[in-house]
């Protein structure tokens, strides 16, 4: 089916960026500019998934030129819970903004920026074109590195520097893969692209498994898997606290995506190439979460654990059933959700502190009960303890590796659920229980809050209507894993 629908998520962020910069010097208009554009970008997913659910997934051709001569916009399933929790995302994070950013990077361009950022992830989620998949991640990359070293403090430069080599490395890489499989298959369109595969001869097919392994060092660049991880633990700490939110909540799930896209449409996964992914999700789910508990940076921390967090989202498309990639999605849900609330945690305990060293805080449940308690659901959620959402996405994870009678995943599933839980309780314990110290700054908790309640009042919901939520994400699950669906809609009226 064709909407124009489709182009909205990309157009909304670029036409409020672009009239942001007419208001250079006024930002009580980028401001409100910025929240109603993330409220009018998830008002716009939510009709959007419910027009894909009833008529099937939804194509935009740019220009009227059909694929696969032309460029498309593709909406299916998965590409509307990206959306939707990237719309959601931005609107707690502008919520936040609106007390968080400081009078210099606005006068600098953060809205527009963050617009910016906004539109490549969204173009991300819908192109239906591999090189173009290249240009929106170049779209978010240059925004994310503006937004990164945005006021030029030492340790943003030290942060940034790696965060740009890693991804220069990385985009360089994409477009080597994009180029080799172009030459393979004659084209740029991913469904087209999915058709050459499906009918390669033996030798193809053995250069097209490299050429996915190349995709799948890219994606896991983006993605901060092990053992391309490192530039995440020094980048995500040195941001304002609400972009850093930003990229927590979004940014890695884009390589998480492109992943799962890739590797269900244009690579369906053989032997070989699932086993690579599920070993590489499992070093990433331990080895993040040991680094995390040897830190004290509370940003720093839950950095580490973005990185564990990941795998556990990736080993769900490792497992390449329908609960596999149910699970991976529920969680990507989830984490968008409860890790970002953490960061906006980690920014309003460091401003009570005024350090972000754990070991210095102490006792800020004395003067903040509630927002503390705010903290200790998300904590609990990111651990997997029931009745929150985490629990109920590391089950799923632990069915469909049951179903697959996968068990050395379950067992890591578990361990990673056990060591996470381990040090969110070193952070209650060290920052939020004990005396509380006397050097505490007096800070207006409640203009911070409310970004981390819209994110931890959804985890809520996502934990409550668990069963419909899940049955909405196993559609999207089979619809992976019947690319049929995504090639028709997509080539039909080319075929014509």
């Amino acid at each position: 089916m064709t909407s124009n629908l489709v182009v909205y998520p990309i157009l909304i962020p670029l036409v409020a960026a672009i009239i942001q910069l007419f208001f250079a010097k006024n930002t009580y208009v980028q401001r409100a500019l910025g929240v109603i554009s993330s409220a009018l970008v998830l008002v716009v997913v939510v009709y959007l998934y419910q027009l894909v659910r009833i008529e099937g997934i939804q194509v935009y051709e740019m220009g009227n030129w059909y694929a696969p001569f032309g460029i498309v916009i593709v909406a299916d399933l998965l590409a509307c819970f990206m959306l939707f929790l990237s719309a959601l995302a931005s609107l707690a994070m502008s919520a936040y903004s609106l007390a968080d950013i400081d009078k210099d990077r606005e006068k600098f361009f953060h809205f527009p920026l963050f617009q910016l950022l906004l539109m490549g992830i969204n173009g991300a989620f819908l192109t239906g074109d591999i090189f173009n998949l290249f240009v929106m991640y170049e779209v978010m990359l240059m925004a994310s590195y503006v937004l990164l070293s945005h006021g030029s403090e030492a340790r943003q430069l030290r942060g940034s520097l790696h965060y740009v080599m890693i991804n220069l490395f990385g985009s360089t890489f994409f477009l080597f893969g994009v180029g080799l499989l172009y030459g393979i298959t004659g084209t740029l369109n991913m469904a087209d692209i999915a058709v050459a595969v499906q009918t390669a001869d033996p030798e193809t097919q053995s250069m097209l498994t490299a050429i996915s392994m190349m995709f799948f060092v890219v994606f896991g660049v983006k993605t901060a898997l092990v053992p391309l991880f490192f530039w995440m633990p020094d980048a995500y700490p040195q941001p304002p606290v609400a972009t850093a939110a930003m990229f927590a909540a979004i940014m890695t799930k884009v390589g998480v995506y492109s992943i799962t896209r890739t590797f269900t449409l244009m690579f369906p996964g053989d032997e070989f190439t699932l086993t690579v992914i599920k070993v590489v999700a499992v070093s990433s789910m331990l080895i993040g979460v040991l680094g995390a508990i040897a830190q004290t940076n509370f940003r720093r921390l839950l950095a580490f654990h973005s990185v564990s967090q990941v795998g556990f989202m990736v080993l769900g498309v490792g497992f390449f059933t329908p609960m596999g990639l149910a699970g991976s999605i529920y969680f990507v849900m989830h984490h968008s959700m409860i890790k970002s609330s953490l960061f906006l945690c980690s920014g309003i305990a460091e401003r009570l502190t005024g350090n972000r060293d754990i070991k210095k805080m102490g006792g800020i449940i004395e003067g903040h009960p509630f927002y503390s308690a705010l903290f200790l659901v998300a904590a609990f959620s990111l651990a997997g303890l029931p009745p929150f959402s985490g629990f109920f996405a590391k089950l799923i994870l632990l069915f469909a590796g049951a179903e697959s009678q996968e068990y050395i995943y379950i067992a890591a599933i578990l361990v990673g659920g056990f060591l996470t839980l381990f040090s969110m309780v070193k952070i209650w314990q060290l920052a939020y229980w004990g005396k509380r110290e006397p050097k505490f700054n007096t800070v207006n908790v409640g203009s911070f809050v409310w970004g981390i309640i819209i994110l931890v009042g959804m985890s809520i919901v996502l934990a409550i209507m668990v069963q419909p939520v899940y049955d909405m994400v196993h559609e999207a699950a089979e619809q992976l894993l019947d690319p049929s669906q995504y090639i028709e809609a997509v080539l039909t009226k080319g075929s014509q």
